[in-house]
């Protein structure tokens, strides 16, 4: 089981990378993209969004940096691989999603980078465990 915590740990610092690069792709169409004479990003359906996903994407990346940390420790960190995965998959689908709804009809286009993460978020919550085997890691190491 040790080689597997390493891939959920890569899994997760990953999940947050294509996150935050979703994230800042919909935050740029949100500061460009204008509707009724200001930019989308003004409004609070769409700023609150990113700013949800921007504090997601920061606990996400300190839950699986803990979990390295404590793998470098020498101490076990099971729970914490499993959580940072968990979490980490999860927050990549939201991310594709917001990235999605933020671009509306463009993002569904196969020509933009948003179609093609929005598909390939989902692989992240099967890859090394799905989230189901996550909780029950997660449980086991509570109990």
């Amino acid at each position: 089981m040790n080689w597997i915590g390493a891939g959920r740990i890569k899994i997760a610092a990953s999940a947050v990378g294509s996150s935050q690069y979703l994230l800042d792709l919909a935050t740029d169409y949100a500061r460009d993209r204008e509707t009724f004479g200001k930019p989308i990003g003004h409004r609070q359906g769409i700023s609150f969004q990113l700013a949800d996903l921007a504090t997601d994407i920061e606990q996400v990346r300190q839950l699986y940096r803990y979990a390295a940390w404590k793998i470098d420790s020498g101490k076990r960190a099971r729970k914490e691989e499993s959580m940072a995965k968990l979490r980490g998959a999860q927050l990549n689908n939201d991310a594709a999603d917001v990235a999605m709804q933020v671009y509306g009809g463009a993002g569904f286009m196969k020509d933009t980078p948003i179609e093609r993460q929005y598909r390939s978020a989902r692989v992240l919550r099967i890859f090394e465990g799905t989230d189901e085997i996550q909780k029950r890691t997660i449980a086991r190491e509570l109990i």
